[in-house]
């Protein structure tokens, strides 16, 4: 496949460059931080045939991070493994290693670097990070920003658990990847504690990630619905018990009234009304008045 820009943070002596020349591309950007290594880059970028090879090539000195107060590179007697950030588990795995030197570098952010040099949408590129203690961290940055996206391919050397301050383990990152639309296609254990990772982005897979998320919110929208509506449905049952019960008590108030009206109407027909006292004439009103207070309610 050919490729238009190669970014390469954290060269080293350009090992790469003649397999990133074979791709075509059209432009090459190497970035490394150390000077000693820098001085072999130069060297080795002179020595390329122009004539063969066309591909405009940037050498930058500098370290990429995000947190620009980080001034010093650690310069250890493992030159790969040099970093700005002080190291938390790398002796386990080194038990010789030693600080040989401490050098003040130039820094560029991740998004200041992508910005001067990425491709335009469309064009194949291949982004390599191997910056020990920053990789996660520049990787993530480019996410947050939506730059990342613009690499097809994306090659990562991260160590399985955390070596430097202020990292995290190597499996996250990956979520991260994935979530955002970048595929596993290589792995190179070589190093089983320092894997090198090779990914793809696949739009495709955004675009499904996408329609997937949008399905879960409906899905999420139609769950919040019912659930309203099995609660409207308990208070409707609650209320036409209610309303059941009510209906029974008026009943059995209205059969008691109608029972008090027949006895007063039979009372009138046999005359016993007439002959009781007016004392009790009253009570017998008063009951039927309220017997057709209750009928009528």
């Amino acid at each position: 496949m050919t490729m238009h820009t190669i970014i390469h943070i954290g060269a080293g002596l350009g090992t790469k460059l003649s397999d990133y020349l074979a791709t075509g591309a059209q432009h090459i950007v190497l970035v490394e931080p150390l000077p000693k290594l820098v001085q072999q880059l130069r060297l080795k970028a002179s020595q390329i045939d122009t004539e063969k090879a066309t591909a405009e090539i940037h050498i930058l000195e500098a370290a990429i991070t995000s947190e620009l107060e980080q001034k010093q590179l650690i310069e250890f007697n493992l030159t790969h493994i040099s970093s700005l950030r002080p190291e938390t588990g790398l002796r386990q795995l080194y038990p010789d290693l030693k600080v040989n030197a401490y050098h003040s570098v130039s820094l560029i952010t991740p998004n200041d670097l992508i910005q001067n040099y990425a491709p335009h949408e469309g064009q194949q590129a291949l982004l390599i990070v191997d910056a020990p203690g920053e990789t996660a961290l520049i990787v993530q940055a480019l996410i947050n920003s939506d730059q990342l996206k613009l690499f097809g391919q994306l090659s990562i050397s991260v160590p399985i658990e955390p070596l430097y301050q202020n990292n995290s383990p190597a499996q996250q990152l990956l979520t991260q990847l994935e979530k955002y639309g970048y595929e596993s296609c290589a792995e190179d254990y070589s190093d089983p504690n320092w894997p090198v990772l090779t990914l793809i982005y696949s739009p495709l897979k955004v675009r499904l990630q996408a329609k997937l998320q949008k399905k879960h919110r409906q899905l999420g929208e139609q769950q919040n619905k019912i659930s309203q509506l099995e609660a409207e449905n308990e208070q409707l049952k609650k209320l036409n018990a209610a309303t059941n019960k009510r209906q029974e008590q008026l009943e059995e108030e209205l059969n008691k009234a109608e029972k008090q009206f027949q006895l007063f109407h039979d009372m009138l027909l046999s005359g016993d009304f007439l002959s009781n006292s007016p004392s009790d004439i009253s009570k017998q009103l008063f009951n039927f008045d309220q017997s057709s207070k209750i009928y009528k309610g």
